[in-house]
């Protein structure tokens, strides 16, 4: 018998649909929001304790408001029940947490499928042969790192590591390398100090650094400001950037979902007006800021290609 597949029905006319949406989000690299609205649209429809073999009618999906504030599921009270009512409830909490998360993975799983399927990639290709690994890893997230060779050394140092690290010790105190370390440590604490009291870098290599980590460095700053104000939050940050000849980019970062069963951040669930009204507005805001910022392209980054 012919396997029907993860979705039928409703579901997958749903999912179909989406096929085109998904296509573009490949296209512009921004796959995980777009399935993350996927999923959450799909669960509007199809909520997770609706049986498989069952389909909502159509007047039923008709009235689905995408727009429409999703409650959150209720933890059971445990000052309410007794003990035991407690963990029986908890238990259908956790199998409903496992089933939306089960669900997630096939809906992802599939979208991923469908689209390899209409543009003739081969899942199967591996190694260097296989031009869309890097693909795959976004779609699908699954890890795409090429092995690395364990040498016979390396494979042998690991039974041998109480030895080593005794005779380093011993070949370390009998030629006084400790001197030599507290040296080299006392330069670099004196480095570090100087950089940290001294002024920002100017150096358009360092904007550059600085750039590259901003989303790695404001993101936990968020998450702290969320969680100590019960708020959401969003940062964002633009202006000449050195590795792509001076030319005005927008770096943004949220913290803080919306309710329901795929939570959202701002940026996501409001995707097509941030990108067609607010990002605009910023860029505006910009270029009144940077009347020369393209003064950058006169300098040669060797970062730029990273």
């Amino acid at each position: 018998m012919v396997n029907p597949g993860a979705f039928r029905g409703a579901r997958k006319v749903f999912l179909m649909g989406e096929k085109d949406t998904y296509s573009q989000a490949v296209e512009d690299g921004y796959v995980v929001e777009a399935v993350s609205k996927i999923q959450c649209r799909y669960f509007k429809r199809f909520p997770i304790d609706l049986p498989e073999e069952e389909d909502p009618t159509p007047e039923q999906l008709a009235a689905i408001d995408d727009d429409e504030i999703e409650p959150d599921f209720q933890e059971p009270d445990a000052e309410k029940m007794t003990m035991e009512e407690y963990v029986a409830e908890m238990e259908k909490l956790g199998s409903r947490q496992r089933k939306i998360a089960f669900k997630r993975g096939q809906i992802k799983r599939w979208l991923a499928y469908q689209h390899m399927k209409d543009h003739d990639v081969d899942s199967k290709a591996n190694g260097a042969h296989n031009p869309y690994g890097a693909l795959l890893y976004k779609l699908t997230g699954k890890e795409f790192v090429r092995p690395r060779a364990k040498t016979a050394c390396n494979v042998w140092r690991k039974t041998q590591r109480a030895e080593i690290e005794a005779k380093v010790k011993a070949l370390a105190a009998e030629k006084s390398i400790g001197k030599s370390a507290e040296q080299e440590s006392g330069v670099a604490q004196k480095a570090w100090e100087e950089e940290v009291s001294n002024p920002a870098s100017k150096a358009p290599q360092d904007h550059q650094r600085c750039i590259l980590g901003l989303i790695r460095f404001m993101h936990p700053i968020l998450d702290l400001i969320c969680k100590a104000t019960g708020w959401k939050a969003s940062f964002i940050a633009g202006g000449p950037e050195p590795a792509h000849e001076g030319k005005l980019n927008i770096i943004s970062v949220h913290s803080g979902m919306t309710t329901g069963n795929i939570p959202l951040d701002f940026s996501t669930l409001e995707r097509e007006g941030y990108k067609k009204h607010f990002l605009p507005m910023y860029g505006r805001f910009l270029k009144k800021c940077y009347l020369v910022y393209g003064s950058y392209r006169r300098v040669s980054f060797p970062c730029a290609a990273a």
